[in-house]
């Protein structure tokens, strides 16, 4: 079996840097190239510009990413956006995510996508927030412009919530509510 790099240069590292602790899961694989891949990540990690000179282009570049980039707006200039009817706020506050708020974004998102509310003017927009504030009744939404709240809106919930809710413009009994 061929020995990887990438453990002797975990050990050397774990010398230089006593103040870091640095462990070692099992090996991904013996395949060829495997230890070859991973000892090239760890190199491009360690020779990374530091924060003050590296640019977004660079950091896409190693990460084999493309930059998402923009023009600057003119003074006076107004951004475009999309036009959308809706926009769904959902909570990724630590209660709401432990309550299922990832599994109930998810679908949301398949399925307004499935009925072709992901654009034009009936878009409903949906995005991710920190917390909302109503731990109690987590996952918690909040929807625009109404400004109506969604308490308990799982996965479970949300196929009445489209259907009742955004497609309808109907509260969902039981579960919607207004701040103050």
């Amino acid at each position: 079996m061929r020995h990887s790099p990438g453990p002797d240069l975990l050990y050397d590292l774990a010398e230089d840097h006593s103040a870091i602790h640095f462990r070692l899961a099992r090996p991904l694989s013996n395949a060829d190239g495997v230890a070859t891949l991973l000892d090239q990540h760890v190199t491009e990690a360690w020779d990374f510009p530091d924060a003050a000179t590296a640019t977004v282009r660079h950091v896409a570049d190693v990460a084999g990413q493309t930059p998402i980039t923009t023009s600057i707006l003119s003074e006076g200039d107004l951004p475009r956006l999309p036009a959308h009817a809706q926009h769904l706020l959902v909570c990724f506050g630590r209660r709401c995510m432990e309550q299922g708020s990832p599994d109930a974004y998810r679908l949301l998102t398949t399925t307004l996508t499935a009925l072709g509310l992901d654009s034009g003017p009936d878009r409903v927009k949906v995005s991710r927030t920190k917390c909302l504030s109503p731990c109690a009744a987590a996952p918690v939404a909040c929807l625009y412009p109404k400004g109506d709240f969604v308490a308990r809106l799982d996965a479970a919930t949300v196929p009445s919530f489209i259907e009742e809710t955004l497609v309808a413009g109907r509260p969902l009994p039981g579960r919607t509510f207004q701040a103050g």
